[in-house]
């Protein structure tokens, strides 16, 4: 794999895609291929034009999505798609190594195998994140925090690229995304959806099955302040080693979402 950051062709990114592909299936016993998945290339000058002919044709259930804000597709590397078909949007414009093209590729056949994976039947955002009301919004949030970061989690489980990396090293990283959170920063929930994936998957976290240990580390390296933040890294441990370490209930990401709130009430306060 050529790790030399460079534009590469559509060919280039449908073969490093296919490598993501197999390594995933490989790992994870998943179907994902290019039988089975719809591709689109796009750049932030024709990505509105190209996003609507994409769901129009294959998953008009995305249609409504605010995919016309500013900044939408300049922010954005990659998206999945689930419905009849798998689908991966693709920016074809980024001057990127290889590898970082492959990790990006199984961030998003990650969210793909979760959507179809994480509750029996699949589909746990369309069954339960469409709603308006309080809960509702408890629900939003605490999938929006969930849903990067077990993609994340996910995709480390097929490279193993973290598992050696120390919270200590982390640390840094950790404390400015955490400064990063507030009911004023739209990114917020990605922030905190890194900060869980970084202590997941960091050598302390990942090489234990004890919460106790777990927490320890965190509380020796990272030391918060916010008792937030350990109760919603212990949610997610616990979730982590109840079974498959992908699969949720809606009592897992009302809990999340719960703590998630009351994290931003605790840090707009104090």
């Amino acid at each position: 794999m050529n790790n030399n950051p460079h534009i590469h062709t559509e060919e280039e990114i449908i073969q490093i895609l296919l490598e993501a592909m197999e390594s995933f299936n490989d790992v994870l016993d998943f179907n994902i291929s290019l039988d089975n998945t719809v591709i689109a290339f796009f750049t932030p000058q024709n990505g509105v034009e190209i996003y609507e002919r994409f769901c129009n044709e294959n998953f008009p259930n995305r249609v409504h999505d605010n995919y016309k804000a500013d900044g939408y597709f300049e922010s954005m590397a990659a998206s999945a798609f689930v419905g009849e078909k798998y689908g991966i949007l693709i920016r074809s414009d980024l001057k990127w190594s290889s590898y970082e093209y492959f990790r990006v590729f199984l961030h998003e056949i990650s969210h793909i195998f979760c959507t179809v994976n994480e509750i029996e039947g699949g589909g746990f955002y369309d069954k339960y994140c469409q709603g308006s009301g309080i809960e509702d919004g408890i629900i939003n949030a605490g999938y929006a925090v969930w849903r990067e970061a077990i993609a994340d989690i996910t995709a480390d489980a097929v490279c193993s690229d973290m598992a050696s990396i120390s919270l200590k090293n982390l640390r840094n990283d950790i404390v400015q995304l955490y400064d990063m959170i507030s009911s004023s920063n739209p990114n917020s929930k990605k922030c905190m959806s890194i900060i869980i994936a970084y202590l997941m998957i960091s050598s302390e976290v990942a090489g234990t099955e004890n919460w106790d240990e777990a927490e320890k580390a965190i509380r020796n390296n990272i030391n918060f302040k916010d008792d937030f933040i350990y109760r919603i890294a212990e949610i997610v441990f616990k979730n982590l080693h109840n079974g498959d370490f992908w699969t949720i209930t809606l009592d897992f990401i009302i809990d999340l979402g719960e703590t998630y709130i009351s994290l931003l009430t605790n840090k707009f306060f104090y």
